[in-house]
């Protein structure tokens, strides 16, 4: 799921900029099945990262309303959805749906929260831990997952949470000097959006950088490898592009 919303996220960004309209069918495909392939795999916090974006670039940019890739973008998303629910495909999501509604707050967070007081009651098992943590990967070297229910038969490999994810690994010290770190990167997203005029590549990275980071608040995107290179390579990005602050 993660790796769909890497892709709309910055999709959306360069068919906006693009000005070859003959590029348009290709762009179109690519929503289409991007919708698909969300209401097949029932991934909450992936819909949920793209909402905040979206919401971003709205209220950033109020032409980005006018602009008809936005438009068509979210028409073959829900096209492509629809597809997966005409074919069958989106049991998952809805029974993902339906749990958030119906169950209580563990349930709905497919185990998490218990996931999430395992993990800090393991952090603050010594006063060693809660300042230094236990190296990368602690959760699965240190037996919190052994101790966990399963989630449709997997285990869980990292806690789902990242600020809970570095405390673990890296304990009070390391995690306030991560988050000092993409407090900056989130800094930089907030100009660009601020100073923004139009729904361009930048624009896209910010709102895309700042729904990534609510994203990990409930997944393994700074855990895996793949959203996590993509994560770097877009915080370079964006300290390179974006306006400097005054002084």
């Amino acid at each position: 799921n993660y790796d769909i919303a890497l892709v709309l996220g910055l999709g959306l960004g360069f068919w906006a900029a693009a000005r070859n309209r003959l590029m348009s069918p290709a762009w179109v495909l690519l929503f289409v099945a991007a919708g698909f392939f969300s209401a097949w795999s029932g991934g909450r916090g992936q819909l949920l990262a793209l909402l905040v974006s979206g919401v971003l670039i709205l209220l950033a940019v109020p032409q980005a309303r006018r602009t008809p890739p936005v438009w068509m973008a979210i028409l073959a998303f829900g096209i492509g959805a629809l597809l997966a629910h005409q074919a069958g495909q989106a049991e998952l999501m809805a029974a993902q749906l339906g749990k958030s509604i119906h169950s209580d707050s563990d349930q709905v967070s497919s185990g998490r929260v218990g996931l999430w007081m395992a993990s800090l009651r393991r952090a603050a098992a010594s006063p060693e831990s809660l300042l230094f943590g236990y190296a990368p990967d602690a959760f699965s070297r240190h037996g919190i997952v052994s101790a966990l229910p399963t989630v449709q038969g997997i285990q869980f490999a990292q806690p789902h949470n990242v600020i809970i994810q570095w405390l673990l690994d890296f304990g009070i010290i390391g995690c306030l000097l991560m988050l000092a770190w993409h407090g900056r990167v989130a800094r930089s997203a907030l100009r660009i959006l601020r100073n923004a005029r139009v729904l361009d590549a930048p624009v896209a990275a910010a709102a895309l950088m700042l729904g990534l980071f609510v994203y990990g608040l409930t997944d393994g995107l700074f855990y895996h490898l793949i959203p996590l290179t993509f994560i770097v390579i877009l915080c370079a990005y964006l300290s390179a592009v974006a306006p400097r602050p005054p002084g």
